[in-house]
């Protein structure tokens, strides 16, 4: 049984709009990207970090971002800053 080429079929389109409606992707959404500094073994380091938000859930204001991350996270004696927000569509 060859099953190399059993999923050629499948319309791409279909299956998209199935996987989008069973995880309730949003048709719009918004990407953050910034970073963290922090000392580690007594040098400083860069964590590149990026956020990827739902529009109606966007914050934009960043200090606000970075206030509710610092409380999820647990984030301590870190600098951030803010690097690219972009709009972005399915």
């Amino acid at each position: 049984m060859d099953i190399k080429t059993c999923y050629d079929s499948i319309s791409q389109t279909k299956l998209y709009d199935i996987i989008k409606e069973a995880l309730g992707f949003a048709e719009e959404y918004w990407s953050r990207r910034y970073a963290m500094v922090v000392q580690s073994g007594g040098r400083l380091k860069r964590v590149f970090l990026r956020s990827v938000t739902k529009l109606e859930d966007y914050c934009y204001n960043f200090t606000k971002f970075i206030k509710r991350k610092i409380v999820e996270k647990g984030y301590r004696k870190a600098v951030f800053v803010n690097q690219v927000s972009l709009p972005s569509t399915i």
